[in-house]
């Protein structure tokens, strides 16, 4: 018999949305926060100068589009979404960096005084 698996886009911030190092030793979750982050608003579809991508992606079934966006924190700029657009498509990129910078911040903070602690 045929084994069926689903298959999963990948999530680029899966890993951000949980802690499961602060699961396994019982400490507070460092996570990506959803709240730190701007939703943009589309303004209109921008031609691609060089549209190699674009059609490597449509090749691969995953078609993109750029996006001319406005986000209230960092102003004009072009953004590349999927097309049809997903709901983290939305938000402002430079928002969504930054705050995977925080996390990423505080977790090797947190890690680097656990080390610390357990040398001393």
């Amino acid at each position: 018999m045929e084994k069926r698996t689903e298959e999963r886009l990948y999530n680029y911030l899966e890993e951000y949305l949980t802690d499961s190092y602060a699961e396994v030793t019982g400490e507070t979750p460092i996570v990506f926060d959803w709240s730190n982050v701007r939703k943009v608003e589309p303004y209109e579809e921008v031609p691609w100068v060089n549209p190699a991508m674009a059609e490597a992606s449509k090749r691969r079934g995953m078609p993109v589009i750029k996006v001319h966006v406005c986000c209230i924190e960092h102003g004009h700029f072009n953004q590349v979404m999927q097309d049809p657009p997903m709901e983290k498509d939305g938000y402002c990129q430079h928002c969504i960096t930054r705050e995977i910078d925080r996390v990423i911040s505080l977790r090797s903070r947190r890690d680097w005084e656990r080390l610390r602690r357990r040398r001393a």
